[in-house]
């Protein structure tokens, strides 16, 4: 509440970061080891998308398919990383940017889809009555949206002007935490085709937030969603481990 922060960096060898967390409030005093560490710097965002997202976007114009997750705390700035604000954009314009670029130099296209996942159920969120999205497996294990709408993206206008408004669509509520805290996951897909095919695809997602519900104050259909939120984080954390 007066400013100091709790955190800070040990510096290691280029790969890698301590970050030491003391909180002289509730006695915690732990250290991480990190693979890179972004303070609260203005140009952090760029930072971000520069070192980790921009080495990933060439591999899905040779096949590959890549996925960024933003996993934190509810008010924790999840959205303002993904999405941006105003003069500075997320993790999000920043790709499509630097996607469309790139189909210009390769005579590739770009389109995109943008779907929540909330209460354990799929919405398109491109579409104007959000359509639910049908979620099966196919004999290879491999998961599938059916009737998941895509839009061609030519430019940052077009790019807006369809994720703004699937922005619109996708489910917010007030907490205690937070006045616009994301109740559902936000799964924003760029994929690029070359001759007809698609050859890869990013996925960038801006996960709900965990919830601690001493400190939110969530009652009713909040507690409820909640629940649905926090369980798949915490099965999502124990992969990312096990990885």
């Amino acid at each position: 509440s007066d400013g100091r922060s709790c955190v800070s960096a040990i510096d290691g060898d280029a790969n890698e970061v301590a970050v030491h967390l003391k909180d002289p409030d509730s006695c915690r005093n732990e250290i991480y080891q990190l693979d890179a560490f972004y303070g609260r710097d203005d140009d952090n965002v760029k930072q971000i998308f520069d070192r980790e997202l921009s080495p990933l976007i060439p591999g899905i114009f040779h096949g590959f398919n890549a996925t960024v997750l933003a996993y934190g705390a509810t008010g924790s700035g999840k959205t303002f990383t993904m999405q941006g604000i105003g003069e500075l954009p997320g993790l999000m314009p920043l790709t499509m940017s630097t996607i469309l670029s790139m189909c210009q130099k390769t005579g590739s296209r770009a389109e995109i889809s943008y779907y929540e996942v909330y209460m354990d159920r799929c919405w398109d969120l491109l579409e104007v009555k959000a359509n639910e999205i049908a979620i099966w497996d196919d004999k290879d294990g491999q998961v599938h949206l059916k009737g998941l709408s895509s839009v061609p993206v030519n430019s940052m206008s077009e790019f807006h002007e369809a994720y703004s408004c699937g922005v619109q669509r996708r489910k917010v509520a007030h907490t205690g935490l937070n006045d616009v805290s994301s109740r559902s996951h936000g799964v924003l897909v760029i994929s690029v085709t070359s001759q007809g095919l698609v050859t890869g695809k990013i996925n960038l997602i801006d996960l709900a937030g965990n919830d601690d519900n001493r400190r939110t104050g969530n009652e009713g259909i909040r507690l409820q969603e909640s629940a649905k939120i926090n369980q798949p984080l915490f099965a999502l954390s124990n992969v990312v481990y096990a990885l």
